[in-house]
């Protein structure tokens, strides 16, 4: 097994090359820095709880933003501090109802997996888990899932955080409304990345964050509710409206919100929206980006793709593992000898890489974001070269 120790000695001051956004995005879209701190600076103004007026409303721009983005009322984005909040939201008031009989895909990410699996065990129900065929959801399987035994609910990523691979969520949900189920989509990695129509997909509650292909910053979010989704509220308190009711309010989107909101990070977050409105084509660089370097990465001897099926659509994600390396020492020999950055593991989705063929130790995940330049490929591509040649 091979070592970071047995890479030759770095340079110096090896360059920074920056290839995880799949996990968090770096840098974050222009302006979102500029107006994260303009939100600190200024007076703290939050609608509905100050007498200042003609001041910014991050909170209602940023939910407009959100809103047309996704084609769903603004009242229905609920705003959250991220994916698993989210997920959290929707699991425990489905939960609240009765029974969670819950189906999820293999492919699933924990903030989704843990989450259904609490609140199912909690509420007396179940979670099943259907497998992948060739990387994507296995539609037959689904299927004899849904009339084997009780479902209300199936849930399925929109994309793959480990092999950036689009599932066909679309055809999931229309099996699952077949059979009366709610439906649930994690657009994390999606969101920014590829398209995400919720109301096409068939989708009546989606899971959003904003610190990864949105470009905003951490700690931002939603949850996309369906034109008839109703929800029991599970996480209530101070709203700064209403304050003469003993229970929390039931209009949308308050009844779904509570707390102080994270003001500069929402502020952050709709600034990234609107340079994505005047920016179309960064989103397809991205792809580009990923797929020079799956071209490049799938020339290298002893370098395995995971699910390099052709033809696939997929995130800019390129997960790969190397012969005779162990891929958390893989990803320290790159990120300490060579500068670049990628993620090893099993990237919080513990199921996919059975599903897909990989080890279940994991594997090495590039991911380019739409500032990723030639030079930033060529040069990860370099250090996996050097890395794959050497051996302990």
């Amino acid at each position: 097994m091979a070592s970071a120790a047995s890479v030759h000695a770095p340079p110096r001051d090896p360059p920074r090359v920056y290839l995880n956004n799949a996990a968090t995005s770096h840098p974050k879209a222009p302006g979102v820095v500029e107006a994260v701190v303009r939100s600190l600076e200024e007076l703290p103004v939050e609608p509905s709880r100050s007498t200042l007026v003609g001041t910014s409303n991050p909170v209602g721009d940023c939910r407009s933003a959100l809103a047309s983005r996704f084609a769903v009322p603004p009242e229905r984005v609920v705003l959250t501090t991220g994916a698993t909040h989210a997920a959290n939201l929707a699991a425990w008031g489905l939960a609240a109802n009765g029974p969670l009989h819950a189906i999820a895909t293999a492919a699933e990410h924990n903030a989704v997996l843990r989450t259904l699996r609490h609140a199912s065990e909690r509420s007396g129900g179940s979670l099943r888990i259907a497998p992948l065929s060739n990387g994507d959801v296995d539609l037959e399987a689904l299927e004899r899932l849904l009339g084997s035994g009780p479902a209300s609910l199936v849930a399925c990523t929109h994309a793959s955080n480990v092999t950036g691979r689009v599932l066909d969520a679309a055809a999931a949900f229309a099996l699952a409304a077949s059979h009366g189920c709610t439906t649930l989509l994690d657009a994390s990695q999606s969101a920014g990345a590829v398209p995400v129509l919720p109301t096409a997909l068939g989708a009546d509650l989606t899971i959003v964050t904003g610190h990864k292909a949105l470009l905003g910053p951490a700690g931002t979010g939603a949850l996309l509710l369906g034109a008839t989704v109703e929800l029991p509220q599970v996480f209530v308190g101070g709203t700064g409206t209403r304050s003469d009711l003993q229970h929390h309010p039931t209009d949308l989107p308050t009844a779904y919100e509570a707390g102080t909101p994270n003001l500069p990070g929402l502020a952050g977050l709709g600034a990234a929206l609107e340079w994505w409105g005047a920016h179309p084509d960064a989103a397809p660089r991205a792809l580009r980006a990923a797929e020079r370097l799956r071209s490049s990465v799938r020339q290298i001897e002893g370098v395995h793709l995971v699910d390099d099926a052709a033809g696939a659509s997929r995130t800019p994600i390129v997960a790969l593992t190397v012969d005779g390396w162990d891929v958390v020492e893989l990803g320290y020999a790159l990120e300490e000898s060579f500068g670049v950055i990628g993620r090893a593991g099993l990237h919080c989705a513990p199921l996919v890489h059975e599903a897909v063929g990989a080890p279940f130790t994991g594997s090495f995940r590039f991911s380019p974001g739409p500032f990723t330049s030639d030079d930033d490929l060529d040069h990860a591509v370099s250090a996996l070269e050097k890395v794959a040649t050497c051996t302990s």
